[in-house]
């Protein structure tokens, strides 16, 4: 099965910053809680949030990032962030 990685780039936000009270950590998949999630890595700089996932599948990603993320990712960042996903074998990941 061919695995997944996503790469998000937002600006950060705390809760209670906006008026939707999210924060871009919520907006990230979390290990141990969300299906299909191998890998995920974090960091923070000069105002922007930096999120690479990589994924057991095509389906858990778009499960994830679904209609109800892209959503509230608009109304938290409007047009300000960025995901990319793509598929990745063993050799690129390497």
């Amino acid at each position: 099965m061919e695995k997944y990685l996503s790469v998000l780039n937002c600006p950060v936000s705390g809760e209670g910053e906006d008026e939707t009270s999210t924060s871009s950590r919520a907006l990230c998949p979390s290990l141990g809680i969300t299906p299909g999630l191998s890998t995920r890595h974090l960091r923070v700089r000069d105002g922007q949030l930096l999120c690479i996932c990589i994924w057991e599948s095509q389906a858990a990603c778009d499960a994830f990032f679904n209609a109800d993320w892209h959503a509230r990712a608009e109304a938290l960042w409007e047009d300000g962030y960025d995901l990319r996903v793509s598929a990745c074998n063993a050799a690129s990941a390497a």
